[in-house]
């Protein structure tokens, strides 16, 4: 985009230290437009920019106190704070700026407005309580009307929480009039099952003005502009507002930024990446950066970032074909780029010796083992444990701690009756939960905290299997009862030798967990991720060729090892976690068809993903992909197909 010289001061007021804005971000520095939307790149330094364009503006004479920066999260919030002293505003100046999140900000407007400071709880595991009682209401009112999946273990919880904040956060019970529709039919609208919907209107109906969580601030101010368009009037008073990450947001926050905009009548400057929009599940739509800014806004003024200071040229390239979109690199420190094929079964053999090579030739230097599902970190965590290299998970558990391995070393162990295995008692009691849950047994909430009693007591007794399995599994289970009995009848008819694989495979036959895991796991996408770690988890299993208290005793010695302190070692994460984040170097193995694109989610988001993760990189990328059946995603880095056909789960 050409810039019109005659939008331009003839020169900068604020000269920063350190760097030499390149002329992009100059003229988003010096540029005079009452709107302003920078559309940018992965790394081109959207917040360095941003924190330019507030510098500009205080040297221009607008006190640091009529400046609003708004972030969706508290990392990028601190990030902001620290690009603003990096370039040279002087300490006291930041401080006196308002740097907020969106959530924050809502909290102290609703408490202007309301008067009344109301609890807030920004971790929804502090409202699991709220959760069950508003499940009890739940089947109170409705267990007549309707067959309830009044589940309450963790992952109910966790799913009830992440789909409540998406209803909210797009506003989804507002954008419809939902007269005469019955309570199936809205919730078929808001595609969630009917339990969901209900639990969350006793959810509400408990939290009306009693309590806030994530998120809750920002839906119920916005609820109430809807109500009171002026509600905002006195409260504020900026010239300038700014906003980072506007890719992250949802229905709720880009109502709420409109409304602080039109109602300051500030100048806005507002930096995104539509190419980053990933997180749906909680509101993020491509609607906004696209738009709803130029529809809301007529006279907005667009503003490009188009050169990355993280990446070298090679990568730049790349990245420019893959999105269609221009990207240059603006350092000279070259990023290398290697792409390896693999046989069937050989990723993870063919990354950890990538990872090794690296780390043979690095002194220092992060490195990151990127995924598209939590499946795939079962054969490469085994292959760092093996190898002696430390690792951590990022936002997600390391195999061994997950519901599902959980639950089938809960059957081994039930097989071999001793759970010396398992030493670590925090271990033992989720393995117990991991087996209730997928028993499909529900613990009410009027018994939940008598059961959680009893289990941690019954987890050091010498006889806890036996306890759990008669008391609990077998008396309790309603539909798996003869499916329980018959993989204990068969685990116990084996030696301790038994080939691990073998077992396994059986049990799960016996099980069903194919269809217990369909019914337990709400979202279709996370059943399927947890059935490919099922399997994943047999395969370990089948390389490993051990019997079954050998196979026991080697998880059990791994869990001991491999995991690094917090901040050390490798990274292993989804690429859903890690965006924001940078490393030395990125590997991303099984770039294959159907595992990323994933089957069954939308292509764009797809491509957004994978966009995000080849861009998280300084200095080396390592791409893993298949002999037979790619990723169509390694074709289109090179200019070739972009669009290949749409595959369908």
């Amino acid at each position: 985009m050409e810039i019109k010289k005659q939008y331009l001061p003839k020169v900068a007021k604020f000269q920063p230290k350190r760097i030499k804005p390149s002329p992009e971000q100059l003229a988003i520095q010096l540029a005079t437009q009452k709107t302003i939307l920078i559309d940018a790149n992965a790394g081109a330094a959207k917040t360095t920019t941003l924190a330019l364009r507030i510098a500009e503006s205080l040297a221009r004479g607008v006190a640091p106190g009529q400046v609003l920066a708004l972030c969706v999260t508290e990392a990028a919030q601190q990030v902001l704070r620290q690009r603003l002293k990096d370039i040279g505003v002087a300490a006291l100046e930041v401080k006196k700026i308002r740097c907020e999140t969106f959530e924050g900000l809502a909290q102290q407007l609703l408490l202007q407005i309301e008067r009344v400071e109301v609890p807030y709880f920004a971790d929804v595991a502090a409202l699991g309580e709220v959760a069950l009682d508003a499940m009890q209401n739940l089947s109170d009112h409705y267990g007549r009307r309707f067959e309830l999946d009044t589940s309450t273990h963790n992952v109910a919880l966790h799913t009830f929480f992440m789909m409540q904040i998406g209803i909210k956060a797009r506003l989804a019970l507002h954008s419809h009039d939902f007269s005469g529709y019955t309570e199936e039919e809205i919730a078929h609208v808001l595609r969630v099952p009917l339990t969901t919907y209900l639990w969350l209107l006793e959810y509400e109906n408990l939290r009306d003005g009693q309590f806030r969580g994530f998120g809750d601030a920002a839906f119920d101010l916005v609820q109430l502009l809807m109500q009171q368009p002026d509600a905002l009037a006195g409260l504020i008073d900026y010239r300038v507002i700014v906003a980072d990450e506007l890719h992250d947001l949802s229905e709720v926050t880009f109502r709420l930024l409109a409304s602080l905009i039109q109602s300051s009548g500030a100048f806005f400057c507002g930096a995104g990446d539509k190419d980053q929009v990933i997180y749906s599940w909680q509101g993020a739509d491509h609607q906004y950066l696209r738009h709803r800014f130029q529809t809301t806004f007529p006279n907005l003024a667009t503003y490009p970032l188009t050169s990355c200071y993280r990446y070298g040229s090679a990568l730049a390239q790349k990245v420019a074909c893959f999105k269609a979109k221009p990207n240059q690199s603006g350092i000279q420190q070259p990023t290398r780029i290697d792409t390896m094929a693999y046989a069937p079964q050989q990723c993870a053999p063919v990354l950890l010796a990538s990872l090794q090579a690296w780390l043979a030739q690095t002194k220092a230097g992060s490195a990151a083992i990127l995924l598209r599902s939590p499946a795939q970190s079962i054969a490469i965590e085994q292959g760092l444990i093996e190898a002696g290299i430390a690792y951590q998970t990022e936002a997600m558990p390391p195999f061994l701690q997950r519901t599902e391995i959980l639950m089938l070393r809960g059957m081994l162990a039930l097989g071999l009756q001793n759970l010396d295995s398992v030493p670590s008692m925090a271990v033992r009691e989720m393995l117990f939960d991991a087996m209730l849950m997928f028993a499909e047994i529900s613990i009410g909430p009027a018994e939940w905290d008598n059961w959680q009693k009893d289990r941690a007591i019954a987890i050091s007794q010498p006889n806890a299997l036996e306890w759990f399995l008669d008391g609990v599994l077998i008396r309790r289970a309603k539909h798996s009862r003869q499916a329980i009995l018959a993989a204990r009848d068969y685990l116990r008819s084996l030696p301790a030798d038994a080939p691990a694989c073998e077992v396994l495979q059986q049990v799960g036959q016996l099980l069903r967990l194919n269809e217990v895991t369909r019914r337990v796991f709400v979202d279709p996408q996370q059943a399927a991720m947890v059935q490919e770690s099922i399997a994943e988890f047999i395969e370990l299993s089948r390389r490993l060729g051990l019997g079954m208290q050998a196979f026991c005793d080697w998880l059990g010695q791994a869990s001991q090892a491999g995991q690094a302190e917090k901040g050390k070692g490798v990274v292993i994460a989804c690429v859903d976690a890690i965006k924001g984040r940078e490393y030395d170097a990125v590997f991303l193995p099984y770039l294959a068809e159907r595992s990323f694109p994933r089957a069954g989610v939308a292509r764009l988001e797809e491509e957004n993903r994978f966009y995000v993760a080849i861009t998280r990189t300084r200095s080396y990328l390592a791409l893993l992909v298949p002999e037979l059946a790619p990723s169509p995603f390694i074709a289109a880095m090179q200019g070739e197909s972009r669009h290949a056909p749409q595959m369908h789960a």
